[in-house]
Formats: C-alpha cells, structure tokens, sequence
C-alpha cells in the first residue's frame, strides 16, 4: 500500500466514475484501474462495485473511506507545517532562556529581529528556565536555541558568546562591606553566602572563581 493507491481510492470515492477520476488524477484509467487492484487484492476485500457506468464503494470501502481521508488530511497538515518551518521568512522558532534575560535582553533582540526585512512573520515560541533546564531542552529537541550560561562540561554542545554581564556581590543594607567600592572574595569569608542554585549555569562560574580565591564562605 502507497500514498499514490489511497488519493486513487480517494478521488475514485468520491467522483464514483473511473474516466473522471482519471481525468482529475492526470493518469490513464488502466492505471487507475491496476492501482485499485492492487490495493483490494492487498486488503483482501473488493472496495468497490459497478453498477452501470458507474461505481460505488462496497461496506467495505465505507468502512475504509473515513480512514483514509483523515489520513491524508493529517499527512497534508504535517506537510504545510514542513513547509512553513523550512521557509526563510516565515516559521516558528522555539527560543529558551535563562530568567535574567527574559526582562530586557531577550525582548530587545526580537524586537529587532522582527524589525528586520523578511522576519516579520516568523514566530517564536518561549521557554525560561536554567541553564541545566534549557540544555536538557536542547538536547530532547523541545527548543532550536537558547540563551544560557557557557558551561564547560557539555563537549555535545556549542556556545557562542553574545551578552556578557557583570557579576557582582549583593549585601543588605546596613553590611559592613556595603560602604565598600570592591571586596575580595577572601573577605566575603566570615559571612553567610547565598549563591546561584545548582541547576544554573552561574553556580558553577561562581565556585570556580571562589576555589581559585581559595575563599570558602559560609
């Protein structure tokens, strides 16, 4: 059974009439007439019958018409959505990113993305999450790109640097380092740490740079 056999049964179904079938299939009836052969003898049951000039669908062709045609309705479905995906100036695009640039940085980009010629109809889909979140993402096919930390254990995938962002140290009000204009990861020793959850992309950055200070606080 092909894709070719079921627009026959289709058409044939529906024009009831070999020579009008052929006609809007653009083939021969003998053609016509071997491919639903084909197909009965396939199935094991005749799917039509004549009667006069014409032909009908037997209970088992009416049994196996509404399959087909939602078949082919969903194959024809599945091939538009193909198409859009596939065309340079339309589609959609499933974009991930970390929290921190959902506010001005990923907005930014796709106003100016879509200010561009030939991007006004492209779409996009969102994902926020952590870096360990949207690599996982990636890697199961549920986004096409994402914007997260640089992590090094990952040799599966690539990272291309487009925002760097200063990462600073937060005290509340009152501290005795919030007079300050810089401190030393040393100083930070005595005090209670909060730091980025596992998941995210910055806790590593952040334990890296702490063990090359050799400073462990609390």
């Amino acid at each position: 059974m092909n894709l070719k056999q079921l627009q026959y049964f289709t058409v044939l179904a529906e024009t009831e009439h070999y020579r009008k079938a052929a006609e809007q299939l653009y083939v021969t009836e003998p053609s016509l007439n071997r491919a639903i052969r084909d197909l009965e003898k396939e199935m094991g049951v005749h799917l039509f019958e004549k009667r006069g000039r014409n032909i009908f669908l037997t209970k088992y062709g009416k049994m196996f018409y509404p399959y087909v045609t939602k078949s082919l309705e969903e194959l024809t479905k599945g091939v538009q959505v193909m198409k859009a995906y596939t065309r340079p100036d339309k589609g959609r695009i499933n974009l991930g990113f970390v929290y921190t640039m959902g506010y001005t940085i990923v907005p930014e980009m796709i106003t100016q993305f879509h200010n561009t010629e030939g991007n006004e109809e492209i779409e996009f889909d969102f994902t926020q999450g952590t870096t360990r979140e949207l690599i996982r993402s990636l890697k199961e096919e549920k986004t096409d790109i994402i914007f997260c930390s640089s992590v090094v254990d990952e040799p599966e995938i690539m990272f291309y640097p487009i925002v760097e962002e200063r990462l600073v140290l937060v005290v509340p009000k009152g501290h005795p380092l919030g007079k300050r204009a810089s401190v030393s990861l040393k100083e930070i020793e005595p005090y209670p740490f909060i730091d980025f959850q596992q998941s995210s992309g910055m806790h590593a950055m952040v334990v890296e740079l702490l063990t090359r200070a050799d400073a462990h606080p609390r």
